[in-house]
């Protein structure tokens, strides 16, 4: 008998451990941003692990909520954090409703929904003042406190009393990621101050992070300290340091899909290179911001669908399942009521005609909840289009701003300067064009593109009484609109050189382009002119800003240009879809 407790003893603490490694295991994938690895690891335990205690059950919720909103998930988010909530609460585990609590508003504060934020950071706050809770839960909840006050922008003498008392704390657990979150949050309350503190409380964080290897937290505090530098003119040459922060930054995220984080540091890095006068390179950095604008807006339409789309899984297996329960329900009813015809009969039809009835309402529930679907695909798609015609209309006005520079100029260089970069404003706005007046807003006619390229060049290099003749030949081949502002950038400098160096007045002058697909996944675009062709190493030695752009448009598409002398031909052979 002592025996066979003694063994019962072993099994249940060898249990209890294994589910704790499993736990650790979870919210460690969690800190090292492997968030479909965690979600793997918690979502087994919650449901393979039916001797683990309540407390292990709702903290895995718990942290398998945050693996859920960190893949964007949000209906499943918030279901795993009441679920743990609803645990924590009924084995009146004060700690664990700390945590469940603060978690939530933590979820609420990252959709920007700080009403119902702050209602639960005021329930854990209750939790806290009234209950006995470790000092790692009060800490957990002064640092979240902080946080979220400090972006709503109240409460500014709390938010450094309960970080300051936080890093005592951390310090004495020895916790430096709690330590290190509270010197960020001092750094962005003194920054929105305008106090040089700030940088001294964001470097802090910084080194702690880094010696936890926290690539994430590294990244938000290297965006913070760029952002500050910037803002900030009492710092000498605050807007050099500006730029070698937010470039600090980007090489950091480079390999990462972080867009919010590499959109907020290209945008820094743009407008110190505009506040540097170094407009080549903030032209380039100003295409990448663009380009991730464009992303992030992708990204967010598809958030919303996918949103709507689980929400409806989710309740149409729920369906699911009440129909399997009175499936099963009606079996055993079936097996005890053979005594009685006449009540058994009865009771079918009962359950056949609330079947009925349940299968119809579900079935008009899902026909509008597909209409409304439906409806907020279309409006994604007005969205789309209405961006384009947006960006179609802001570069239109650059290029117009451009033109009324060069018109106010005398100097022949700047006037050739700002009519080069009126063609390459030009040609991003066409792509936007091109695909705001089509249905499909995903590919755009490359023949249409084309040739408005080269007719607005002939214009803006005052050639309209000039006999200019194209021939483009695009053969049905068509790409994307990032695509094809890479392409169309590259034409403009070619179709521009054409302009400035090839044409002359007592001649015909022709252009011919032709795209050919190699196989399914590589393409070739040859170009020619009329002119008396380039020096053979033409691409290797010049170093000229349009050669310059056309080798850095070439490297975002895979490709590689040639240049034949003997027929004057340019030959790009490039693969379909950006650089990874």
């Amino acid at each position: 008998m002592r025996s066979t407790l003694i063994l019962l003893g072993f099994l249940l603490v060898t249990l209890n451990s294994f589910s704790n490694d499993q736990l650790e295991k979870g919210k460690d994938a969690i800190v090292n941003s492997n968030f479909s690895e965690a979600n793997e690891i918690l979502s087994n335990l919650i449901s393979k692990c039916t001797d683990c205690s309540d407390s292990i059950i709702a903290e895995a919720y718990i942290y398998n909520g945050k693996s859920h909103q960190l893949l964007e998930k949000h209906d499943l988010a918030y279901s795993d954090y009441r679920k743990g909530l609803e645990l924590f609460e009924d084995i009146k585990n004060h700690n664990g409703q700390v945590l469940a609590l603060v978690s939530l508003a933590e979820f609420y504060r990252n959709l920007s929904q700080f009403e119902v934020s702050i209602k639960y950071l005021n329930k854990a706050e209750d939790v806290v003042l009234n209950h006995p809770v470790s000092i790692k839960q009060r800490i957990y909840y002064y640092n979240r406190f902080a946080a979220i006050h400090n972006e709503i922008g109240d409460e500014a003498a709390k938010v450094i009393k309960y970080s300051e008392k936080v890093i005592v704390l951390a310090r004495k657990l020895g916790d430096l990621y709690l330590e290190a979150n509270s010197y960020n949050e001092l750094g962005f309350l003194y920054e929105n101050k305008r106090d040089p503190k700030a940088e001294e409380y964001y470097n802090k964080a910084y080194v702690l992070f880094e010696q936890l290897e926290d690539k994430l937290s590294m990244a938000h505090v290297i965006r913070n300290i760029a952002r500050m530098y910037y803002m900030f003119m009492n710092i000498e040459n605050h807007h050099v340091k500006a730029l070698e922060t937010a470039n600090k930054g980007l090489k950091l995220v480079d390999t990462t899909d972080w867009i919010s984080i590499k959109q907020s540091l290209y945008k820094t890095k743009y407008e110190s290179l505009i506040a540097l006068k170094r407009f080549e390179e903030a032209t380039i950095a100003g295409l990448n911001l663009s380009n991730l604008r464009f992303q992030e807006l992708e990204q967010q339409s598809s958030k919303s669908l996918f949103e709507i789309e689980t929400k409806y899984a989710v309740k149409e297996k729920d369906n699911q399942i009440l129909l399997e329960q009175k499936k099963r329900q009606l079996l055993d009813t079936e097996n005890k009521s053979k005594e009685s015809k006449l009540k058994y009969s009865l009771l079918i039809s009962f359950l056949l005609a609330a079947m009925f009835i349940g299968v119809l309402f579900f079935t008009l529930r899902m026909k509008r909840k597909n209409a409304t679907l439906r409806k907020t695909i279309g409006q994604k798609e007005i969205l789309i289009q209405e961006v384009h015609h947006r960006v179609k209309n802001n570069l239109t006005i650059l290029n117009s701003l451009l033109y009324l520079r060069s018109k106010a100029s005398d100097d022949k260089n700047v006037k050739t300067i700002l009519a080069e970069c009126q063609t390459r404003v030009h040609s991003m706005a066409l792509v936007h064009q091109n695909l705001y007046d089509v249905e499909d807003a995903s590919r755009v006619d490359l023949n249409k593109f084309v040739n408005q390229l080269i007719s607005e060049s002939a214009s803006i290099f005052s050639f309209s009484n000039k006999k200019i003749h194209s021939s483009v030949k695009t053969n049905n081949i068509s790409f994307d609109m990032g695509f094809t502002i890479f392409l169309g950038l590259i034409l403009n400098e070619l179709i521009t050189n054409s302009f400035k160096y090839a044409f002359k007045d007592e001649k015909s002058n022709t252009i011919q382009i032709e795209f050919n697909k190699l196989d399914e996944s590589s393409f070739e675009l040859t170009y020619s002119d009329s002119g008396l062709g380039l020096a053979d190493d033409i691409i290797s030695s010049s170093e000229g800003f349009g050669f310059r752009l056309i080798r850095i448009m070439l490297n975002q598409i895979n490709g590689e240009i040639n240049y034949d002398s003997q027929i004057n031909k340019f030959i790009i052979q490039f693969k379909s879809g950006k650089k990874s």
